[in-house]
């Protein structure tokens, strides 16, 4: 399994951004220290991107929204009602989990369906997030008037009909989770280090 974790931290007025390391391609171990960051004040539209702690630049400046968008795949589906009706999908179950959560089952038909198609998405909301300031889609929290926080795609076992290969069955699961506060001296000591190496002044 891939696990591309984002780690997003807060401190004041200020957001934190860590990255997923870079790997080795010998032997596919991450290589320490290698996570590259992202520092921004908290509502502006620009922010400073780092390429691993031992970065001494001013980093490199770069819109906030774009970055949110490659990396945490920020407000990327706000159209995705209108695409999947498109490409033949449709909601075949909703499903209340106590008094937060709500599941939206989609499947594809199956006369439709294309080599590269899903069989199933899930789309998972809760209304105990709404507070947290990232979103898949502000469009799809904003009619269910909950935080769509995880997405699931599920694609079935099937054969490749040109090269008569198995491929397995497969799951992607894109999450945002809300984490306990926690006290880290290392986060708050890289805090400190970009903002000193930017120049600005903090407690």
């Amino acid at each position: 399994m891939i696990n591309d974790t984002i780690s997003v931290f807060k401190l004041e007025n200020y957001t934190l951004c860590k990255l997923r390391p870079v790997y080795n391609f010998r032997d596919n171990k991450k290589i320490f220290n290698s996570e590259p960051y992202c520092l921004y004040k908290n509502f502006d539209s620009m922010g400073h991107y780092f390429s691993s702690i031992y970065d001494t630049s001013h980093g490199v400046y770069y819109p906030v929204d774009s970055f949110l968008r490659v990396n945490t795949h920020y407000g990327q589906i706000n159209n995705f009602k209108d695409s999947l009706a498109k490409d033949s999908a449709y909601l075949y179950a909703t499903i209340q989990y106590g008094n937060n959560i709500l599941l939206q089952k989609y499947v594809h038909s199956d006369y439709y369906k294309g080599k590269n198609s899903f069989d199933s998405l899930y789309f998972y909301y809760d209304s105990s997030m709404q507070n947290i300031p990232y979103s898949f889609s502000n469009y799809l929290d904003s009619l269910l008037k909950m935080k769509l926080f995880k997405i699931e795609i599920i694609f079935n076992k099937m054969v490749d009909v040109e090269t008569g290969f198995t491929i397995p069955k497969r799951r992607i699961f894109i999450e945002i989770r809300k984490m306990d506060a926690i006290q880290d001296e290392n986060i708050y000591n890289i805090f400190m280090k970009f903002l000193k190496q930017l120049h600005i002044p903090f407690l």
